[in-house]
Formats: structure tokens, C-alpha cells, sequence
């Protein structure tokens, strides 16, 4: 008898296939949480993102050194 194996990723494929597509609507309301969630952290981070100040170097002094 042949052997059917071979035949068991076209079965998997097919049914993967037949599987109902999700409702437009549902689609668009995990975007939306999707959306609110992946901009939050980015307010977040733009007020917290300003550079560290550097510390102030010495100036030189007024007076010269080869006296």
C-alpha cells in the first residue's frame, strides 16, 4: 500500500485553510488596545529622554601661570 504520510502536511495546510477568518471588527478593537498600548511607554520615555546635564568643567583662571 502506498504510503500517506507524505500527504500529512497538504491535510494540516488545508485545514489551517479552512479555519474562519477573525470579524473586522474584533480586528480593529485589538488594534486600537494595541495602538494605546505601544504609545504610552513612548510619552513616557520622550519626558524622560532629555540629556543628562554635564558637569560643569573649571575655567581657566584669570591670572597667568608664568609669572
Amino acid at each position: 500500500m502506498a504510503d500517506l504520510s507524505r500527504f500529512d502536511e497538504l491535510l494540516k495546510r488545508a485545514k489551517e485553510k479552512k479555519k474562519p477568518k477573525p470579524d473586522i471588527k474584533q480586528v480593529f478593537k485589538e488594534f486600537e488596545a494595541y495602538r494605546a498600548q505601544a504609545a504610552a511607554p513612548v510619552a513616557e520615555k520622550s519626558v524622560g529622554s532629555e540629556k543628562p546635564e554635564k558637569p560643569e568643567k573649571p575655567k581657566q583662571p584669570d591670572e597667568d601661570f608664568l609669572k
